[in-house]
C-alpha cells in the first residue's frame, strides 16, 4: 500500500483529507513488485521498484568503494497531537533500543565493524535512517538488520526508557530562542494542523520525555511498516542487484494499515492579528499567508516570488526575511522585520510585489539560484544535505518527479506567473499578521563614525539583535569602505542573515563580496548557504547547524575596519608593530620583515573573522636567522609564546605556515596548550589531542586557501608507509575531520567546536569516528600478573598502525579499527629477567577478534608479537623492544 495517498472523508468538515496529491506513478494493481520509470536528477539516475507490500526501493549508481543506506518513513510531527508532542523523534530513539534478534546498540556496532556510520534524525513530515559508507559485503546485512527494526522492536522498558532519557538531554541542549518563536508562529497561525503543535516549554522539552512504551509502541505499530518506507540504496552495484537486495530483505514484510488522515488546514477567510511575548528589545512584524502544498502547480512560482521577496530592501535600508515553508501540507510564506514603520512598509512591498513583477535580470538570477537546488547536492554526503536522502524523503511521499523535474519547473517560470501567485496568495483580506512583542528595552541609535558603528554592529550581534547588526553593516557599507572592508562587512552581513535563515540574504551578499575579491573563505560560506537554502526548502529549518557564527573580528583593541592605508587588501603601508624600529630605505632584510609583519597582520585578521575568536594578545613575529630545521620557515612555541620566523637561507614563511602557526597561537591563547597536554595521561588520549589541535588548524589553512588537504590524507593502497606520515595522515587528516564533523554536525557550529575544547577527545577513536564523541572511556582491567612496570593504553590509532605496515593486512585497518572496543598496554618484568610487552585488546564482537587473529596474523607476525583469542579479547605478548 503506497504511503502519503490522497486519502478523502466523507465528514461535514470537510477537514480531515490527506493534503497532498501524490502516489501516482503506482502500478493499478499491487500482485508483485513493479519498476517504475527511472528519474534523472543531474547526472545521476534514480532507478525505481514499488514492492507488492507498497515499500519504495530506490537504487542509484556511484563510483565509490562504499554502500549507503537511507531508510525514509513517512512518518514525523506531523502525525502529532498536542498531548503527544516529541512522539515521533522519541520513536525514533527507540529504533536504536533492539530486536530480539538485534540486541541494544548491535544495529549501530554492526555497521560501524563494516567501515560505516549510522544514526537518524526527525523532521516534520519524516523520519530517516541512515547507514553510510559500508563495505558493500555488507549491504545483505545491514538490509536484514533495517528491515528486523522495523516490525520487530522488542520494546524492552529500560533500553527505551535510556533512549528517552537521551532525548530529554538532546532536546534541552539544542533548543534556541529563534526556534521557540517560529513555533509560537506557527501555533498562532495554523488552527487545526499539526503543524501547530510542536510548540516545546521554556527548557526546550517537548511532550516525549514524559511518554511511556505503551504510548511509543502505539505509534510504531500504527506508522512503521513497509507501506510508510522509502529505501535508498547508493554504491558500485549495479541497480538492479541493489533493488534485488532490498526486496529480499523488505519483501517479505506484510503492508500495514491505511495511514491516518492529517487535517487540512482551511484557507484563512479574514485578516487577522496574533500577538506573541519575546525577549526581543522591539517588536517583530511577520505578515504570513497560507499557501499551497509542497506539490501545487504553483509552488515553482511562489518560490520565485518569495526570494525575489527576500532580497528587497524597506526604506530605510531595513532589510526583509522572506520565507516559504517546504513541507508536505499547506504551509507558510513569511515576510519578516524588525523596526518603526515596518508593519506598513512590509504591507506596502506585499502590493507592489502584487502589482509589478520582477525585471528580467532579477528574475533570471533568482531562477539560478533556485534551478540547481537538488542538482547541486553531493549524491551522498551528510544526509541532511544529500541528493540520495533527498530523493528519499520526497519519494516516500510519491512525489520524487518534484526532484527530478526542479530546473524545468523554475526554468518555466515567467514574470507573468510571478505576478499571479503574488495577486493570488497575498491577499491582504487573508493576511495574518503575527506580532513579536519587544520588552522596549532602551536602544542606541546608531552612530555614525565609521570604528564606532563597526563596534556597534559587533555588539548588535553578540546580543542577538541582528536586526541591529544587518542595519549597522548596511550603513558601514553605505561609507564606501576600502576593498578589504568590504569582503569584510558583507561577508558579516551574510553570516547574520545565516543566523536568522535570510538564506538569500546571505547569498546575495556573499556573491557581492566574492565580486570584490575572491575570497576562499567567502566561497565556502557561499556554498554553505546554498546547502542551507535548499534544506530551508524542504522544510528542514531543523537542520541549521547552531553555533557561534564568526564576525568581523578586533585586531587587537582596534576596530575591525581598517582605514584607508591599514591592514587591507589595498593597503601598501605596514599593518602593525614588529620588534622594533627598522631602518628605513632599500636595505633588503627590513624589507622582509616589514613585508612578513603586514602578512603576519593580515592573516590574524583572516583566522578571527573565519574563527570568530580573537587575539587576547598582539602576536608579533621574532625574526631569526637560522632554524633547527632547514625546511622550516617558522613555527610558534606554546610554551614562550613566540612566532619565530626565519629570515636566512631563503627560508620562506608561505602563507599556508603562517595561517598554520598562527592558527596554534590562537589557539592557546584561547585554550592554554601546554595545559591540556598535561592532562593526557595515555599515548591515545596525546595522540587524540594533538588530533585535535593540529586537525583545526589544518582545517583553518585548507578553507582559508581554498584547499584540499584530504587529497594528501589518505594511506596507499599499496608500497611502504613509514610512521612519521601515518602520524601526520592521523593527527592532519583525521583532525581535520573530526573538526569538521563537529562543527557541521547538527547543531554543531563553532560552539560544538569549543565544547571539545572543554572536553577534548580522550581516544583516538573518537577522531576516527567523531559520530562517538564525546565517548566515556570504558574500562580495560588491566593484568594482575606481577612484575608490571608500566601502563598504558595505545588505541585504534596503535591498531590502524599495526595493520597498516604489512600491506596484505592493510584493507583490514578500517573495519578492526572500528571494531575495537578498548585495549591495555603493559610492560612486565619476567621471571629470569629481561621484560615482554603485553597488549589485551577488546573487540565489538568475537568475529572482528576471529578475524584480526587469523587475517591479521601477518600484521601483529611481522612485529614480532604471538597472539591468542579468548572470546572477544586478543592477548598480543612479545620481547620489549628498546
Amino acid at each position: 500500500m503506497p504511503t502519503l495517498i490522497r486519502l478523502l472523508s466523507t465528514l461535514a468538515s470537510g477537514l480531515l483529507v490527506a493534503a497532498t496529491p501524490i502516489q501516482q506513478d503506482r502500478p493499478a494493481e499491487l500482485g508483485g513488485s513493479a519498476d517504475l520509470d527511472p528519474l534523472h536528477v543531474g547526472p545521476h539516475v534514480f532507478h525505481r521498484r514499488l514492492l507488492a507490500n507498497g515499500l519504495r526501493a530506490v537504487a542509484v549508481r556511484d563510483d565509490g568503494e562504499t554502500v549507503s543506506v537511507f531508510m525514509v518513513v513517512g512518518v514525523g510531527n506531523r502525525q502529532e497531537t498536542p498531548e503527544t508532542t516529541g512522539l515521533a523523534h522519541l520513536t525514533e530513539h527507540a529504533m536504536f533500543s533492539g530486536t530480539r534478534v538485534t540486541g541494544v546498540d548491535e544495529h549501530e556496532r554492526t555497521v560501524e565493524g563494516c567501515g560505516g556510520e549510522s544514526n537518524a534524525f526527525t523532521r516534520q513530515d519524516y523520519t530517516l535512517y541512515y547507514d553510510h559508507a559500508f563495505s558493500p559485503e555488507c549491504l545483505g546485512a545491514v538490509l536484514a538488520m533495517e528491515a528486523d527494526r522495523l516490525r520487530s522492536l522488542a520494546f524492552d522498558e529500560a533500553a527505551v526508557v535510556h533512549e528517552r532519557d537521551r532525548l530529554a538531554v538532546e532536546e534541552a541542549r539544542t533548543f534556541q530562542a529563534a526556534d521557540g518563536r517560529d513555533e509560537a508562529l506557527e501555533a498562532a497561525v495554523f488552527r487545526v494542523h499539526p503543524y501547530r503543535a510542536g510548540v516545546r516549554d521554556e527548557a526546550g522539552h517537548t511532550r516525549a520525555p514524559a511518554l511511556g512504551v505503551a504510548a511509543i509502541r502505539a505509534f510504531y505499530d500504527r506508522y512503521y511498516h513497509p507501506n510508510m518506507v522509502c529505501v535508498v540504496v547508493v554504491g558500485p552495484l549495479a541497480p538492479d542487484e541493489a533493488l534485488g537486495a532490498i526486496e529480499a530483505a523488505f519483501g517479505p514484510l506484510a503492508a500495514g494499515p491505511e495511514p491516518t488522515a492529517v487535517p487540512v488546514e482551511p484557507w484563512v477567510e479574514a485578516a487577522r492579528e496574533e500577538r506573541i511575548p519575546s525577549v526581543l528589545p522591539r517588536d517583530r512584524i511577520e505578515l504570513t499567508w497560507l499557501v499551497p502544498e509542497r506539490g501545487d502547480p504553483a509552488r515553482p512560482a511562489l518560490a520565485v516570488l518569495t526570494h525575489w521577496l527576500d532580497r528587497q530592501e524597506l526604506p530605510g535600508g531595513i532589510p526583509v526575511a522572506a520565507t516559504l515553508g517546504g513541507r508536505i501540507d499547506r504551509d507558510l510564506l513569511r515576510l519578516g522585520a524588525s523596526g518603526e514603520g515596518v508593519r506598513a512598509a512590509l504591507g506596502e512591498l506585499a502590493a507592489r510585489a502584487r502589482t509589478a513583477a520582477p525585471g528580467a535580470p532579477e528574475l533570471a538570477e533568482v531562477k539560478r539560484l533556485l534551478r540547481d537546488e537538488f542538482a547541486g547536492l553531493p549524491l551522498r554526503a551528510r544526509p541532511y544535505f544529500s541528493l540520495a536522502a533527498t530523493f528519499g524523503v520526497f519519494e516516500v511521499a510519491g512525489q520524487a518527479g518534484l526532484v527530478a523535474g526542479r530546473e524545468a519547473a523554475i526554468d518555466a517560470v515567467t514574470a507573468a506567473d510571478v505576478l499571479a501567485v503574488a495577486q493570488r496568495f497575498l491577499d491582504p483580506a487573508r493576511c495574518v499578521t503575527v506580532i513579536f512583542e519587544g520588552t522596549g528595552a532602551e536602544v542606541e541609535p546608531l552612530p555614525d563614525e565609521p570604528a564606532a558603528l563597526a563596534a556597534a554592529a559587533r555588539d548588535a550581534s553578540d546580543a542577538g539583535d541582528f536586526d541591529r547588526a544587518r542595519a549597522a553593516y548596511t550603513r558601514l557599507l553605505e561609507l564606501g569602505p576600502n576593498r578589504m572592508n568590504q569582503v569584510i562587512y558583507r561577508a558579516s552581513r551574510g553570516q547574520i542573515a545565516m543566523e536568522v535563515r535570510d538564506y538569500d540574504a546571505a547569498i546575495a551578499d556573499y556573491e557581492a563580496a566574492l565580486a570584490v575579491i575572491d575570497y576562499p573563505a567567502v566561497r565556502d560560506l557561499l556554498e554553505e548557504a546554498h546547502a542551507r537554502k535548499a534544506a530551508a526548502m524542504r522544510g528542514e529549518f531543523g537542520a541549521d547547524e547552531e553555533g557561534d557564527a564568526p564576525v568581523a573580528a578586533d585586531e587587537g583593541d582596534a576596530p575591525v575596519a581598517a582605514d584607508e592605508g591599514d591592514a587591507g587588501a589595498d593597503s601598501e603601508d605596514s599593518a602593525g608593530a614588529g620588534t622594533g624600529d627598522q631602518p628605513a630605505g632599500d636595505d633588503e632584510r627590513a624589507e622582509m620583515e616589514r613585508e612578513l609583519l603586514r602578512q603576519v597582520a593580515a592573516a590574524r585578521i583572516e583566522l578571527e573573522h573565519w574563527r570568530g575568536l580573537r587575539f587576547t594578545i598582539p602576536v608579533e613575529p621574532e625574526f631569526v636567522d637560522t632554524a633547527p630545521d632547514e625546511k622550516l620557515g617558522g613555527w610558534y612555541e606554546p610554551d614562550t609564546g613566540r612566532l619565530v620566523v626565519v629570515l636566512g637561507k631563503g627560508a620562506g614563511f608561505a602563507r599556508g605556515a603562517q595561517l598554520h602557526e598562527l592558527f596554534h597561537a590562537l589557539q592557546d591563547q584561547a585554550w592554554d596548550l601546554s595545559v591540556l597536554h598535561g592532562t593526557a595521561t595515555t599515548t591515545d588520549e596525546e595522540h587524540a589531542l594533538q588530533g585535535l589541535i593540529e586537525g583545526e588548524a589544518m582545517l583553518a589553512v585548507s578553507e582559508l586557501l581554498d584547499y584540499d588537504f584530504e587529497q594528501h590524507a589518505r594511506i596507499p593502497d599499496e608500497g611502504e608507509v613509514d610512521r612519521a606520515r601515518f602520524e601526520k595522515i592521523f593527527h592532519y587528516g583525521m583532525g581535520l575531520r573530526f573538526v569538521r564533523a563537529l562543527r557541521d554536525a547538527e547543531p554543531g557550529g563553532w560552539a560544538a567546536v569549543n565544547r571539545a575544547w572543554g572536553r577534548p577527545p580522550r581516544s583516538t577513536a573518537e577522531l576516527f569516528h567523531p559520530e562517538r564523541y564525546p565517548a566515556e572511556m570504558i574500562p580495560f582491567a588491566p593484568s594482575e600478573r606481577d612484575g608490571v612496570v608500566e601502563t598504558d593504553v595505545r588505541g585504534e590509532f596503535e591498531l590502524r598502525w599495526l595493520l597498516v605496515q604489512e600491506p596484505v593486512t592493510r584493507a583490514l585497518a578500517a573495519a578492526l579499527g572500528a571494531a575495537l572496543v578498548a585495549d591495555v598496554w603493559q610492560l612486565v618484568e619476567v621471571a629470569g629477567g629481561g621484560r615482554r610487552e603485553v597488549w589485551r585488546l577488546r573487540f565489538a564482537g568475537e568475529r572482528a577478534a576471529q578475524r584480526f587473529i587469523e587475517e591479521g596474523e601477518p600484521a601483529w607476525r611481522r612485529e614480532g608479537w604471538s597472539g591468542v583469542r579468548a572470546g572477544a579479547d586478543v592477548v598480543l605478548e612479545r620481547p620489549a623492544r628498546s
